[in-house]
């Protein structure tokens, strides 16, 4: 595995920025869904993967997902964005895993 795409899907600073200050980051977000999207490329075909990128990956959607709820009560429009960021991390983290 490319060193570079699995220190951008690690150090990427979404789901920190989520959790720490409940802001969607749009531009980190959507370098994370590249970066999933090139993962899922190169991880087709393989047999073995990165333990450490599946940990990371097995957590990415449920943490969007949970964090939607505390922000529904300040900004309903944002916890609904979020609700979408955490099904379409969903369905990278699927397709990077079905190989």
């Amino acid at each position: 595995m490319d060193e570079a795409l699995k220190q951008s899907i690690l150090r990427n600073p979404f789901v920190d920025r989520l959790r720490l200050e409940r802001v969607a980051d749009e531009a980190a977000y959507r370098a994370l869904c590249d970066a999933l999207a090139r993962l899922a490329q190169a991880w087709k075909g393989e047999r073995l993967v990165d333990r450490e990128v599946v940990q990371d990956l097995y957590v990415l959607a449920p943490i969007t997902r949970n964090m939607a709820d505390p922000l529904r009560k300040r900004s309903p429009e944002v916890a609904d964005r979020v609700e979408e960021m955490a099904m379409e991390i969903d369905a990278l983290v699927l397709e990077c895993l079905a190989g």
